[in-house]
Order: C-alpha cells, then structure tokens, then sequence
C-alpha cells in the first residue's frame, strides 16, 4: 500500500477562479520525494484532510480511479501557513462542463461504466454526499477519475456516524436510469463488495494515511471503526433509493 506523501510548496501557487468549491483551489508546483508535481491544493480542516487521504487509500484499495492525495505543507507561507489538502492533477477535465451543454454523450458513457455501481456503493460506504458534476473527472472512453471526498466520512460532524445516511448522487443517477432495477442491483452487489471491504486491513490504512503527523490519529482510528460498522447497515442505507424499504432487510 503506497502511503499519502507529502508535498512542500516552493512557488506563489495560483488561485482557480469560477469554481462552485466551497473551499478555495490553488494550483501549485510542488516538491516531493518523488520530485515535483502539480498539484490541486486546497485550504480545509484536518478533518476534511484525513478525508480526502483515507477515500484516496481505500478507493486504490478496490481498485477505484482516483486521484492520489497528499498533505501538503507551506513553510514559506506561501498560503498563509500550515497544512493543505493536496490531489494530483489527473490531467482531465470534470463532467460538469458537458453537463452544462447538455451533452448526452457523457451522460451515456458515465450510465454504462462498469465501475457505476462500484462507485456508487464506494459513495454509500464512506458517506459521501458530494459527488457532483465537478468531483467526477472523464478523459474519454472508460477514463474516469473520482476526485474531491472533503466532505465524506463525516469529516464536518464532531464524530463519525455509522448509521447516519447521506445524499448519494450517484445512486440517484441509477435510480433514474435504470428504474427499481438499480437499487435492486445495488442491493445484490452490497454483499460482494462489503466482503472486499472487510479484506482491508485498517492498521495499514492508519499507517498509510499519515493521519498521527497532523494530530488527526485518533479521528482516523474512531473513522475507521465507523467504516466497519457501516458495512452491515450497507443494505438498510441503500434501500432508500428504491421503493423496497419493507422488502430489504
């Protein structure tokens, strides 16, 4: 398991104006022990930093597209100082642009990608009530990338909430498609995925996420704990997009 890297910022990084983020988004070049890399850098709390590191992990876990997070660092106080949440440039655009020209081409290739479902239960899992038009990168063909999980895994709650549902985008889009059919598919493929889940070993991920060096080690592990929790209460959450609340156990 690669672990979230760091980053120092070493150039006045630059502001993306027009952006619906509630967070501000700089691109910045910065250094790791990779070398450099152009970043996406956002100012957030540590919780929405452990956020955006522990979905990076767990998505590359399952073999989820998804951009790799850093925790990025500003010693020259290029930004004001501290910690950023850093997400490398994954060198294609959001889906929100085609959206916004209506073009039904996006929208047939995202409703036919064999990840759709994957993903939209990865979304279930970890509480992700943000993935929006601009949290969705596509390249073409079966280039998607996921990017953007700030707001997940309860990062703006005082504490993790297992039981506690969220607004699944994506899982809406099947409902749509797809009719009662997706939820029922949803529901069938719960199982296989919530088993791949378990096969996760939490230690590494707490480890990987580097969540001790910005005082975020104890959130990590009441995050992780939660993330258990919610495999078994995955069929009674996702029963709500369907018309099957009385049916699902």
């Amino acid at each position: 398991m690669q672990p979230i890297g760091f980053a120092t910022l070493y150039a006045e990084p630059r502001r993306l104006e027009g952006l619906d983020n509630v967070s501000e988004v700089w691109v910045a070049d910065a250094l790791t022990h990779e070398g450099d890399r152009r970043l996406y850098v956002k100012k957030t709390t540590k919780e929405e930093i452990l956020a955006e590191c522990l979905a990076s992990l767990l998505a590359a876990e399952l073999g989820l597209p998804v951009s790799r997070a850093f925790i990025v660092q500003d010693p020259g106080d290029l930004l004001g100082g501290g910690y950023f949440a850093g997400s490398e440039d994954a060198g294609a655009p959001s889906i929100k642009q085609w959206l916004n020209r209506h073009d039904p081409v996006v929208v047939q290739m995202l409703s036919n990608w064999d990840k759709l479902h994957e993903v939209a239960l990865f979304d279930e899992w970890i509480a992700n009530p943000d993935r929006h038009g601009g949290n969705l990168l596509w390249g073409g063909e079966d280039n998607w990338v996921l990017i953007d999980h700030a707001l997940s895994l309860w990062s703006t709650l005082r504490k993790p909430d297992a039981d506690l549902p969220c607004e699944n985008i994506l899982a809406g889009c099947i409902r749509e498609w797809e009719g009662d059919l997706g939820p029922a598919r949803m529901h069938r493929n719960s199982g296989p995925f919530a088993a791949r889940c378990r096969h996760i070993d939490p230690e590494e991920i707490q480890i990987a996420s580097q969540s001790e060096h910005i005082g975020m080690y104890e959130r990590c592990r009441d995050t992780l704990s939660s993330l258990e929790k919610r495999l078994s209460k995955m069929p009674a959450l996702l029963a709500r997009h369907g018309n099957q609340l009385g049916l699902l156990p």
